[in-house]
């Protein structure tokens, strides 16, 4: 494991970065992650990436606590108690290619077309994309894209839109790690890592937040729509490569 002060100092200021982007405007597309396997190995990053999306998110989602979407909320929480433990049960072979093409696509749909826009935000049986956003993170790790087109869709207020998203990102990796750590013990190891990352995060909620209060609901939203169709574009070309380049 890594002990420089440079590595210290360039992981306050990506969890920093990540979260005040997180609290402004929405998802980076696995950002954070991507980061820290520059200096870990894949298992410990993705542990680290988890610890530091709980406690980012969660911390967010505190302080914005009375704009969070209940019942969206609610119907996820129940989604991903049974999506994420299922997918840890069954410990199939899910093809990443191809299910991350498919959220791509969907990601660029939803944010393009209006009617399915609509069609999103009509959805009544959230529980049930909840627990296919569970399951499928538990896999490919980008599961969780799947329910933030559909927050967007349900709200025009930014501030609903990122506590709602902000605490559904919270459950679904404190349920994944509740798994991770139950089964392998050596990840205890990075808490002196991930506290470095909490105080980047915790940093980085305060700036986004700051932002966040300065922008108008119709530029965030469409800042976020945005950042969702580069996602979704990201995510296509991602899938193709890693299929053409196996």
């Amino acid at each position: 494991m890594p002990h420089s002060e440079i590595v210290v100092v360039s992981l306050f200021a990506i969890a920093f970065l990540v979260a005040a982007f997180n609290s402004a405007i929405g998802p980076t597309g696995g950002a954070l992650i991507s980061s820290i396997t520059f200096f870990f190995p894949p298992p410990a990053s993705i542990v680290l990436h988890a610890l530091t999306g709980v406690f980012s998110s969660a911390a967010r989602a505190v302080s914005m606590r009375a704009n969070i979407d209940v019942p969206f909320f609610r119907a996820f929480l129940i989604g991903t108690l049974a999506g994420v433990p299922l997918a840890a049960l069954l410990a199939f072979n899910l093809n990443p290619n191809v299910w991350t093409a498919i959220i791509g696509v969907y990601l660029l749909a939803s944010t393009l077309v209006p009617q399915i826009e609509a069609y999103i935000a009509s959805i009544k049986r959230l529980w049930l994309i909840s627990g296919l956003s569970g399951f499928v993170s538990f896999y490919v790790g980008t599961g969780g894209k799947i329910i933030n087109p559909i927050i967007l869709a349900r709200s025009k207020d930014r501030l609903e839109v990122i506590a709602t998203q902000s605490a559904c990102v919270a459950i679904q990796h404190f349920v994944k790690l509740a798994i991770l750590f139950a089964v392998v013990t050596s990840y205890w190891k990075l808490w002196p890592y991930a506290l470095v990352l909490f105080a980047g995060s915790l940093a980085g909620n305060f700036v986004g937040g700051r932002i966040l209060l300065r922008l108008e609901d119709a530029q965030h939203r469409f800042l976020q729509r945005a950042v969702l169709a580069i996602l979704g574009i990201s995510l296509i070309f991602v899938a193709i490569y890693r299929t053409l380049n196996p």
